[in-house]
Order: C-alpha cells, then sequence, then structure tokens
C-alpha cells in the first residue's frame, strides 16, 4: 500500500497502470469503430444512434434542435473538428444531446423506440433530509412529484429497470447524533413509476427488541438479490453495535437476513462501496482509513491510510478498478485492481477548503468535483493535472456531487438549503441553475435516471361513522370525546397515505390517493345504524370504516368491506406499545408522537387502537383489488364487535392483536 505523494515510484506505477487501462479501453473502442465503420458501408448516411433507422439528412431535418451532423465544424475556440463522434464539435454535441455518440447504447429519442425507458437521463432523485421526502424533478427543473419517507432520510440506490428506488432512514445528522433517540431503523421503497412509497424493510425481526438502527450507506450487490446497508448506532444496553447488514430481496423478507459486525479498527464506518466483481466492500472509515470486508471469507482489512488528509469521508467509482477517494484537504485516484493493496493514480491537495466529502468524477476522465461543505465550496479540478478550473459556491454545506452518465452536468445537494444545483460542465464557464425543491428540504444522496412512464394516480373512497357529537347535556349519552380522537388519527393516516403519493395497490400496480366522507353519528344508535347500512349500500365506497362505543345491542348488515368496532372505554391493553410491530407511521420510538404533536391531543387507548385498525385497513388494502366486488368478499377480515371484545383479524403477513 503507498499513501504518499512523495513516493514518486507508486505514482509512476499507479499512472502506468491508468494508462495501460486507457490503451486498453481506447483499443477496444478502436475495434469497436472499425466494426462499425464496416457495417456502415451497407447502411450509408444513416443515423448513428441505435434503433434510427432514418437517414441523416432526414434526421437532421425532424430533429432540428438535436443536429445528427456537425454543422458548424469548429470547436469552442474556432481551431476546428475536433474529430471525435465523426467530426461534431462540443458546440453541436450540446445541440444534438450526443445522440450519435458511438459509445451510446440507449435508443435514438426521436425516432424508433420507447418514449419512456430508454432514453438518456433526464430526472433527478433526490433525497431530501429535512423535508423527510423523495423529491423527483427533471434536469431543467421542472417538479414531478414529491413522496413523504419518514425522519431525516439519507442515501438513495435505485434498481436498473428504474422501478424501485431505496431510502436508508438514518434519523441523525452525522455522526455527532448517531446514538441519538431519533436514530432510525427503515429503509423505504419507493415505487418511481407510480410515484409512491411502496413499502418498507426493517432492522429487526417481527417482535423482536430494536437493536441495530441509524442506516446509512446502502448498495445493491452485483445482481441485486440484496441489499447490503451500514447501521451506527451504538447502545451497549441494547446490544446495538456498528455493523453491516444484508436484505435478501429475492425472499422479500422484510427484515435482515445477516449481520456482520464491524472490528474495533472500522467501527467509524460511515459508508459503503461495492468492488466491480462484486465480491468486496469498500468501508469509508473517517479517521481510521479506508477498510475492505471480503464477502466471500467474511473478513476484514484496514487497505489505505493515507500519509495527509486521513479522514476518509466519501469513495466512488472514477472508472474500471478505480475509485476516487476524498479525506481532509485532499482526494485521490486509487487503482484497487489488488483491493488489499491500493495504488496511488493521482493525489489532489491541499486547497485550503478543510473535509472534502462524496465527490465525482466525470465519465470521460475530464474532471473530479470536490465538495467540502466546511468550506462551502465545490471544486471542479482536472483530473490529469489537479488543476482547479472552478470553484461554486451552492447554499450551505454543499455535500454530494452526482454526474450524468454523459458527463455533461454535475448536481451539487447542499446539506442545508432549498435548491439543487445544476452545473453544465460541456459549456467552459461552467454555467449554474438552480432546482427550487421546497424550502429548507436540505436535498442529500441523490440518483440521476432516464425518463419513465409516470403512471395516472387512482382515487379510493372511504366511509367513516364516527360520534363527532352528541345530544345536549342531560338528553343522552355523549361519544363525542372518543370520536374526536378516533377522526384526528384517521385524518392523520389519510393525510400521511396521499403525502407517501397514495396507497400502493400491488395487483394493480397503481397508487390510489385515500378520500374520505366522514358521517357524524350524533352519538345516536339508530342514527349509527341507518348511516353505516347507507354506506355499505354505496357503491361509491370501498371501505365503511365505523366506531359507536354504545353498550346497547346494534343491527348492522355484515359486510367485507365494514371495518366497524363499537369500541369499549375500559380497553387496558393496546397494541403498538410494548412490542415492536411492522407498521405504517412514522418509525419514532413513540408512534403516536407524530399524531400528538400534529393535532395536540394527548395519547389515549383509541388512538393506539385507531392506529391499528386503519394499518390493517392499509395492509388490506395494499394486498387485494380496489374494486368493490373483491372488497366485499373480504369478511375475513372484518373487525365486528362481540360483547365486549375487540378483535382485529389478518393474514399472516399482519400483526393479529386481540384485546381484552
Amino acid at each position: 500500500m503507498h499513501s504518499s505523494d512523495d513516493n514518486h515510484d507508486s505514482d509512476r506505477s499507479g499512472e502506468a497502470a491508468e494508462r495501460k487501462q486507457e490503451d486498453s479501453n481506447d483499443s477496444a473502442e478502436n475495434g469497436r469503430a472499425a466494426a462499425a465503420a464496416k457495417k456502415g458501408k451497407k447502411k450509408k448516411n444513416k443515423c448513428k444512434a441505435i434503433a434510427c433507422s432514418e437517414p441523416r439528412d432526414l434526421c437532421l431535418r425532424i430533429c432540428a434542435d438535436r443536429a445528427c451532423l456537425c454543422v458548424c465544424k469548429k470547436d469552442d475556440d474556432g481551431s476546428g473538428s475536433d474529430g471525435k463522434s465523426d467530426g461534431a464539435c462540443d458546440r453541436c454535441k450540446d445541440r444534438c444531446l450526443n445522440i450519435f455518440n458511438p459509445k451510446r447504447k440507449d435508443k435514438c429519442k426521436k425516432h424508433g423506440g420507447d418514449k419512456g425507458e430508454g432514453r438518456e437521463q433526464n430526472i433527478v432523485l433526490s433525497t431530501e433530509e429535512i423535508g423527510g421526502t423523495l423529491g423527483m424533478y427533471y434536469f431543467d427543473g421542472r417538479f414531478i412529484a414529491r413522496v413523504k419517507l419518514d425522519y431525516l432520510p439519507h442515501e438513495i440506490v435505485v434498481s436498473r429497470d428504474y422501478r424501485l428506488s431505496y431510502n436508508t432512514v438514518f434519523g441523525n445528522f452525522d455522526y455527532a447524533a448517531a446514538a441519538g433517540d431519533t436514530s432510525g431503523y427503515i429503509v423505504t421503497k419507493t415505487n418511481i413509476r407510480n410515484r409512491c412509497l411502496q413499502g418498507r424493510l426493517y432492522l429487526f425481526d417481527e417482535g423482536s427488541t430494536l437493536t441495530q438502527r441509524a442506516p446509512h450507506g446502502i448498495k445493491f450487490n452485483k445482481d441485486e438479490t440484496q441489499l447490503w446497508v451500514n447501521c451506527e448506532y451504538v447502545n451497549a444496553a441494547t446490544n446495538s453495535f456498528q455493523c453491516l447488514v444484508v436484505f435478501d430481496l429475492l425472499s422479500h423478507i422484510p427484515h435482515p437476513v445477516a449481520t456482520y459486525a464491524f472490528p474495533p479498527t472500522l467501527n467509524l464506518t460511515h459508508n459503503i462501496q461495492f468492488s466491480d466483481n462484486g465480491r468486496y466492500i469498500f468501508l469509508q472509515a473517517s479517521t481510521q482509513g479506508m477498510g475492505l470486508y471480503d464477502t466471500l471469507t467474511n473478513t476484514f482489512a484496514t487497505v489505505f491510510t493515507p500519509a495527509v488528509g486521513n479522514n476518509i469521508h466519501g469513495i466512488n467509482p472514477a472508472g474500471h478498478n478505480l475509485l476516487l477517494v476524498t479525506g481532509l484537504d485532499y482526494a485521490w485516484i486509487l487503482n484497487v485492481a489488488d483491493p488489499y493493496n491500493p495504488i496511488i493514480v493521482h493525489q489532489y491537495g491541499p486547497f485550503g477548503v478543510g473535509q472534502m466529502i462524496y465527490s465525482s468524477a466525470t465519465n470521460d476522465k475530464k474532471y473530479v468535483l470536490l465538495p467540502a461543505p466546511y468550506g462551502q465550496t465545490v471544486l471542479i479540478v482536472k483530473r490529469k493535472t489537479g488543476v482547479v478550473v472552478k470553484r461554486i459556491i451552492p447554499d450551505l454545506n454543499p455535500t454530494t456531487v452526482t454526474i450524468s452518465d454523459d458527463s455533461r452536468y454535475a448536481f451539487i445537494s447542499p446539506g442545508n438549503g432549498t435548491y439543487i444545483y445544476r452545473v453544465d460542465l460541456w459549456d467552459k464557464t461552467f454555467p449554474v441553475l438552480k432546482i427550487f425543491t421546497q424550502v429548507d428540504a436540505a436535498p442529500n444522496r441523490l440518483a440521476l435516471i432516464p425518463d419513465v412512464k409516470f403512471r395516472e394516480k387512482r382515487v379510493v373512497k372511504l366511509a367513516v361513522v364516527l360520534p363527532l357529537t352528541g345530544p345536549p347535556v342531560g338528553q343522552g349519552t355523549s361519544y363525542r370525546p372518543i370520536g374526536t380522537v378516533m377522526r384526528n388519527t384517521i385524518a392523520y393516516w389519510q393525510e400521511l397515505k396521499n403525502l407517501q403519493g397514495g396507497i400502493y395497490n400491488k395487483p394493480s400496480d397503481r397508487a390510489y390517493r385515500v378520500h374520505i366522507t366522514w358521517y357524524d353519528s350524533e352519538s345516536s344508535d339508530a342514527r349509527f345504524t341507518r348511516l353505516v347500512t347507507k354506506a355499505l349500500a354505496d357503491p361509491e365506497f370501498a371501505y365503511v370504516v365505523a366506531c359507536h362505543p354504545s353498550t346497547s345491542p346494534l343491527t348492522v348488515p355484515l359486510s367485507g368491506k365494514l371495518i366497524g368496532y363499537p369500541f369499549a372505554p375500559v380497553v387496558s391493553t393496546v397494541p403498538y406499545t410494548n412490542n415492536l410491530s411492522y407498521n405504517d407511521w412514522q418509525s419514532l420510538p413513540n408512534l403516536t408522537a407524530a399524531i400528538v404533536k400534529r393535532f395536540n391531543v394527548p395519547v389515549t387507548n383509541e388512538q393506539y387502537t385507531t392506529i391499528g385498525v386503519m394499518t390493517l385497513l392499509g395492509n388490506i388494502m395494499q394486498r387485494y383489488p380496489l374494486d368493490n366486488t373483491s372488497c366485499q368478499n373480504l369478511v375475513g377480515y372484518t373487525i365486528y364487535y362481540f360483547g365486549t371484545t375487540l378483535t382485529l383479524t389478518a393474514d399472516r403477513d399482519v400483526v393479529v392483536t386481540v384485546l381484552p
């Protein structure tokens, strides 16, 4: 291992390794170009965008805004054609969005191909920490959607088919609060096409005690059958420790199938990065350097501790077997063909900006971009020379840089701010476009994806019958206090579901926004029975939620779409308090904290029970078709009142709670 800039042998060997690799790549590209030229003799003057069969002159006329031929034949400096991509200059590459680049594997944007998946990257997915959301924006700044995730989400990965994204809910801002009470314990799963929260993964098995918390770094293994996450929460009293956890995405088990504790020498690990071959995981371990975990031998090692700038806080790919690693005022490109003995190819710095984190390198090997949150600056540095060509000052604490595959745009996310900053790297003046997210959203980790076919949202309608008022004093029993608390809880459930993009219904692969029609029984037995009977007969409603805590016998039709539970105020055992369960609510230690804050009401047994009932209803609405016929057949999921017993029944995937 070599870690000093003074080690000239290391630099020479590293540069030789990179030159050898570049020569190999150039050779392969030349071979492909020769094959393409040979093939081109048969299809003369065809647009080179794959799947585009139009002649070039026709393509030029149709695609006036992205010419398939170089128009001016000059570089920006007027020196003439640069000889790349059929002689197209940078200005013309800008116009045509590089669609004639032989390296491109996607489809021509104008001709032949899907208008959805398969096009160049055009959408930014933004993990908005303080906003607790996943924002979706087009590259030009237009807003698409926002999905509520949870408290302080942090990192993101996106599946290869661009259908799902996973976010870790760290629950903290950084190392300083890693043992705080707000440390998260879930990974959210978002359905991108439907712009909604589809589900969650949990760091505990249902019914067990909560141990691992504060999930931070997250990566797929090579074939996307597993999801690897590093956890940072430490608490000896609860047997919590820093570790790697593994989720099996094939079995759909919502909790980790394996846990690997970090050794004391790497217990500051804050993020992870897989090797190109998928066997090794590089560990970003702060002042402990860069670590390595071998997934085959289950062993850990420290492999890189630089002589200067040793505070590793960023590891990102920079080419085949190359990593861009950032530290305290220094950054390095490492050749990790031998992962146990990284070789320094380039060393950058010092820059006088302090700690640098989560940097990124362009695929065309022109630039590296280095965010320095405490220096409030992002440096654009030439990769080969280390010369700073531009300093950009975005909102507070620039945290991450994410670069598009074509090396044109760099997106900067401030750790505390409102905007995402898009920098055009093809323009030598590096102009910036500010993309508005939401006030103080604090965009953190970003992901870039192509256009997708967003699906239209549907609506599911519920009827809710509650005693919201009562008779005048002295003229009968009023159940208004119970009805009011339950209405607040159900209203919060509705609000949360809609902020999450609606309820994801698996059979239809659609998101349904929740609409509720409220009915007041006025604490009357007769009126309650009449309203429930009427709502059940109305085909507009998929489900009817009803509560009337009267001790009098009630006669209402038994229907599979009735979630009715006359409530007994004397209930002493409540769900979701003593043991942990998978639920659809804010993942805070106190599951009703968000409701208390939102409505300023005390936590009651009525409220806990309503949480249980609405969680059950949400699970049912996810699993079964939401047309009325199917809903009416769900008799086994009805909650009925038998004397003073409330029974919640569910299938094996839903919590079963019986309250005496």
